[in-house]
């Protein structure tokens, strides 16, 4: 069975507000590491770098290490 176009908006909208309140978790755990001394730039850094392909991670690391050399 098909569903109306409301009821595609109406669950759009659900999922907007359920990522508005995980967007807002989020802050609060970046809020709480900083508070315990550490560095929010970095745990961004190392999440970026945790959802890359372990392969494609190594050859960007080995890039920024001789680009630093240069």
């Amino acid at each position: 069975m098909s569903q109306t176009v409301k009821q595609y908006i109406e669950r759009i909208e659900r999922l907007e507000e359920e990522k508005k309140s995980v967007q807002q978790d989020i802050k609060e755990v970046y809020i709480e590491a900083k508070a315990a001394g550490y560095n929010k730039k970095a745990i961004k850094q190392a999440i970026k770098y945790r959802k890359m392909d372990p392969d494609e991670r190594r050859d960007l690391m080995i890039d920024i290490d001789n680009y630093l050399e240069e």
